[in-house]
């Protein structure tokens, strides 16, 4: 990344301040992890985790509001019925601790599963640089914009969970490059329509383009041909879910 002359109102540039001044975990430039860690916080900061329903809330609020300092955080599992703890996102704690980050043995991230959490916004392009992400579900929140060309590039990526957000646009063709997708739902992101609220009182509804927030203009989720002669890439697809948008 070059944070020459961005904004500090930029996710990448508040990641850079967050891992560099704010994480107490301080982890050293040559640690394999540091790099997972940025991208998981970069991620936070682009998708208002201030605002996320479970696990996003790091302040203390008091006289004074303390940052970052809130690290536990329950949630109810729906199957059981039982509260389970995790830790905040953004929190000075091991990012495989945070909810809904799952990681192998060795600490590095395979799967985020974070569904019906209230994520608002565009989703950030850099999540492909976790290179052994397996599983990424976000499905059922308040996305919008377009899908990253970049999620082509994820080598070992099996399972992209999108459907029921608000998206639009074209799905990329660079998809097709990802030849390992096993799953791959982007159903629902037309005539599907969830209100959210940003941290700073901002709704989001989406079923505008970007979620009304720059435009007035309806959404009709994605659009253009998908059924291809490039779909012969997909070899080892399993389950193709486009339902509920506007493809030709």
């Amino acid at each position: 990344e070059n944070f020459t002359g961005m904004p500090t109102t930029d996710p990448r540039s508040k990641a850079l301040e967050w891992i560099l001044h704010r994480d107490q975990m301080q982890l050293d430039s040559d640690d394999v992890r540091l790099y997972q860690r940025y991208v998981l916080a970069l991620f936070a900061f682009a998708l208002d985790s201030l605002a996320w329903s479970a696990c996003g809330e790091h302040r203390k609020i008091g006289n004074e509001t303390e940052f970052f300092a809130t690290e536990d955080c329950g949630v109810m599992n729906r199957a059981t019925s039982v509260t389970e703890s995790h830790k905040v996102w953004l929190s000075s704690t091991h990012e495989c601790e945070w909810y809904g980050v799952i990681c192998s043995k060795d600490f590095v991230v395979r799967g985020v599963e974070l569904m019906g959490n209230g994520l608002i916004g565009e989703i950030p392009p850099e999540i492909s640089q976790l290179r052994f992400l397996q599983y990424l579900a976000l499905n059922g929140n308040c996305l919008y914009g377009t899908i990253p060309a970049e999620f082509g590039n994820m080598p070992n990526l099996l399972s992209l969970e999108l459907h029921g957000n608000g998206l639009s646009g074209k799905l990329p063709t660079e998809m097709y490059d990802a030849s390992k997708l096993q799953l791959l739902n982007v159903a629902m992101q037309y005539g599907y329509t969830s209100v959210c609220y940003m941290s700073n009182g901002t709704y989001v509804n989406t079923a505008y383009e970007r979620g009304g927030v720059t435009s007035n203009d309806l959404n009709f989720g994605l659009i253009g041909q998908v059924l291809e002669s490039n779909v012969t890439k997909w070899t080892s697809m399993k389950g193709l879910h486009l339902f509920d948008n506007s493809f030709s």
